[in-house]
């Protein structure tokens, strides 16, 4: 019989491994529906959750990132500091390894304690009280049921002002007072409008449509060199149409990539990978991988196959034509059928790559 019908779960990353600082910097930064997969051993996972994990009904149920540190740990100070809400979306077991994957939705918000609710001091006080009400052992899991009591579970807000308040939290902290905190907002079209997320966590583009992406970027301190943001594509399909590499002189500001849909024959699946590095012999930093569908432009190929039709009738005409009508109108009707099958061949084609 199940101890509890719902599940709510908190997943917890901290910076006793590299690769866990690296997942919360990821986790920080990714746009809305970018899609992350996080294992644990089942002894890491409260016994509670293994019923609807195993069957498969804890799909749909809400999560929350958090970053913890530890007294002891490089900080030496006791922090919880919740950084993203998101859906679970699929659970998959491979003996006693469970692979939870999930999709990232907006940044929570920090109830307020008197007036303020971005004091760091005051946030640690609040994490090891959060601490003390747990069972013993409980705290060191990386998985914990419900969420902590100073979190507000009705507020989901993925606006740049409640990701600066959480990168000033996470930047009073020893290993990331000088490094830049990045924000990659939603891709969005040539028209403003933010691309659709299909069910895999990649954006929907099409062939010969720009795309642009916009990110922010924060630092409390910063170091003697001036780190990089760095953009590549992979797998093709994709063609980046502004700089690969820009460097953030500043402890703060905003920027911009932009891609653009090369000619595909169907829809392919390509992705965009932006990392920030501060240094590069620190094996901190932030990647973010942005998964990309690029469909055929239905609407180009429409007009192409219609002008070259128009334009392959003109050429041919003259030789239908009775012999009464005049020479220049035949070469005219010839001429501007040879323009039409050039221009749907040329530019209508250079249009969509």
């Amino acid at each position: 019989m199940r101890d509890i019908d719902t599940l709510s779960l908190t997943l917890f990353t901290s910076d006793s491994r590299q690769q866990y600082l690296n997942d919360a910097l990821a986790v920080l930064a990714t746009p809305p529906g970018s899609i992350f997969h996080f294992r644990y051993e089942a002894r890491y996972l409260p016994k509670p959750a293994f019923p609807l994990l195993a069957d498969g009904s804890a799909v749909g149920s809400r999560l929350l990132l958090a970053f913890r540190q530890e007294v002891g740990d490089i900080s030496h100070e006791q922090t919880l500091i919740p950084l993203r809400w998101g859906t679970l979306t699929a659970v998959d077991s491979t003996y006693d390894v469970y692979n939870l994957t999930f999709g990232c939705l907006g940044y929570p918000v920090i109830i307020p304690k008197g007036s303020d609710s971005d004091n760091a001091d005051e946030l640690r006080t609040r994490a090891a009280d959060y601490k003390a009400s747990m069972k013993e052992g409980d705290w060191r899991l990386p998985v914990h049921l419900g969420f902590p009591d100073f979190v507000d579970t009705t507020s989901d807000d993925d606006s740049r002002h409640q990701w600066l308040r959480i990168a000033r939290l996470l930047a009073t902290h020893k290993p990331l007072c000088d490094m830049h905190l990045l924000r990659i907002d939603t891709p969005r079209d040539d028209r403003g409008a933010p691309l659709i997320v299909d069910v895999d966590g990649r954006f929907l583009s099409r062939q010969g449509c720009y795309s642009s992406i916009r990110f922010d970027y924060y630092a409390a301190e910063m170091r003697a060199s001036a780190p990089t943001l760095n953009a590549m594509v992979q797998s093709g399909h994709l063609r980046l149409f502004s700089e690969a590499r820009h460097e953030l002189g500043s402890r703060y500001g905003t920027g911009e990539l932009c891609v653009q849909g090369e000619e595909v024959a169907g829809p392919t699946r390509t992705e965009v990978v932006i990392s920030l590095v501060e240094d590069a012999n620190d094996p901190t930093r932030t990647v973010v991988r942005l998964g990309f569908v690029v469909r055929r432009s239905t609407r180009a190929l429409i007009l192409r196959v219609v002008v070259t039709g128009i334009g392959a009738a003109l050429v041919a005409l003259p030789g239908i034509l009775q012999g009464t009508v005049p020479t220049w109108l035949k070469a005219t009707s010839a001429s501007i059928g040879a323009l039409a099958l050039a221009y749907a061949v040329n530019f209508l084609r250079a249009s969509q790559t």
